[in-house]
């Protein structure tokens, strides 16, 4: 029998710190027990709760560092003069782990309120923009608020969703130096906006929206009843803890049916899991067909709505492979349709090239449906849902989406 000696104290912190931040990248914090971040720390489970009071005080430490880390980053990318757009996406590169656990802390799996507290990228962000615009940086415009907001978007949206967008577009033929300086000259776009008289950057009041709110499910009786009660139970469990955290009687209890029935009417529950991502694509989608006559207002409306943008970025931080499940990914595909000329192989390295404005188009909407509070917060942006963010998101992705047209146009 082998004697394991106990770390002193400190070291046991950070051993455990250590294995709790390597872990969180890869899985959620609710789908690891403390045994297991224990033993990756080679020590006994209860020092977690010697050391910080139990696992949430763990994962509360490893968001304070967290924010120290990208704090850091920030600082860095913003002693440059001008807006520090090369530098954060560089980084974002160089720390891939970092880039994992800050979409955990976005998807609510860890907490985010300490890079809230201390994240400076905002203000940053705020004053290098209403400075290109020849404001006074001290006392920035809504519309560079806003700007900022839409930069913080398609940045988070990056971190997020960049991985599967590249396939679904086709970006992923262009090389990723190529595609880094594309999102660069985004971001650029965006920020322009502030000082450009002709976008919509507006906060309206938001309209009360039908179907916003689902009704009560009563209890789920025929076997249609069943198939729907389950699939829509996924759907919200899916979007709120993602595949590895959930189980086949949590979405039973939820729908309100017995267990066995999942896999009589499914047989598994990766089977439900696919029905229920295809579910959560068709709003979009019907309003993806609709948007071959670039209706993008009404399908960044229904997208970020839509509980799609929540699952997939739960998939993809799970490391699922979404094209595995769902070979097929037809919102991207009617949007590439939209457009005469798809460039092939690494392309003209520029927004010009449908793909790459696709996949920023994509990302800004989808990333304002994860990440839309956090993005006004560090934008200094009312929080309140009765703003109509909707029309300024509408408006980035419209700009985006445009510039492969406006650069066949003028080359007509």
């Amino acid at each position: 029998m082998t004697l394991r000696l106990a770390h002193p104290e400190a070291s046991t912190r950070v051993a455990l710190e250590e294995a709790a931040w390597k872990l969180y990248a890869l899985r959620p914090p609710a789908d690891l027990t403390a045994r297991t971040i224990a033993a990756a720390a080679d020590c006994s489970h209860g020092m977690i709760t010697a050391g910080f009071g139990g696992k949430a005080g763990l994962e509360a430490a490893v968001s304070s560092r967290l924010a120290d880390v990208l704090e850091r980053q920030v600082a860095e990318a913003c002693q440059r003069p001008g807006l520090p757009f090369d530098g954060l996406v560089a980084a974002a590169r160089h720390h891939p782990r970092v880039r994992r656990l800050l979409v955990r802390a976005g998807l609510g799996d860890l907490p985010i309120q300490p890079l809230l507290d201390v994240s400076t990228i905002g203000t940053c962000l705020v004053e290098r923009i209403e400075e290109m615009r020849g404001g006074n940086p001290r006392r920035p415009t809504r519309r560079s608020r806003l700007a900022a907001y839409g930069v913080l978007c398609l940045l988070f949206g990056f971190y997020t969703f960049e991985e599967f967008f590249n396939r679904a577009t086709g970006a992923d033929a262009i090389s990723q130096s190529t595609r880094d300086t594309v999102i660069v000259e985004a971001l650029s776009t965006l920020a322009a906006l502030a000082g450009d008289p002709t976008a919509h950057l507006d906060l309206p009041r938001r309209r009360a929206d039908v179907g916003d709110e689902r009704e009560p499910r009563s209890a789920a009786r025929g076997r249609v009843e069943v198939r729907e009660a389950l699939v829509e139970a996924a759907i919200t469990l899916l979007a709120t803890r993602g595949p590895a955290a959930i189980t086949t009687r949590e979405i039973a209890e939820r729908a309100g049916v017995q267990h066995g029935l999942i896999h009589r009417h499914f047989g598994s529950k990766e089977a439900l899991l696919t029905a229920a991502l295809d579910r959560s694509i068709v709003p979009v989608l019907d309003q993806a067909l609709r948007a071959r006559l670039m209706d993008i207002p009404a399908l960044t409306r229904v997208t970020r709505r839509a509980l799609q943008p929540w699952i997939l970025a739960r998939l993809i931080s799970d490391s699922v492979d979404v094209f595995e499940t769902r070979p097929a990914t037809p919102v991207v595909a009617a949007l590439l349709e939209t457009y005469p000329d798809v460039p092939t192989g690494e392309g003209p390295g520029n927004l010009t090239d449908a793909r790459m404005a696709l996949l920023v188009g994509t990302l800004v909407v989808h990333g304002s449906a994860v990440w839309d509070q956090p993005a006004r917060q560090l934008a200094g942006l009312p929080t309140d849902q009765s703003i109509d963010i909707d029309v300024p998101v509408a408006e980035f992705a419209e700009r985006l989406l445009s510039v492969p047209r406006r650069g066949l146009a003028g080359s007509a």
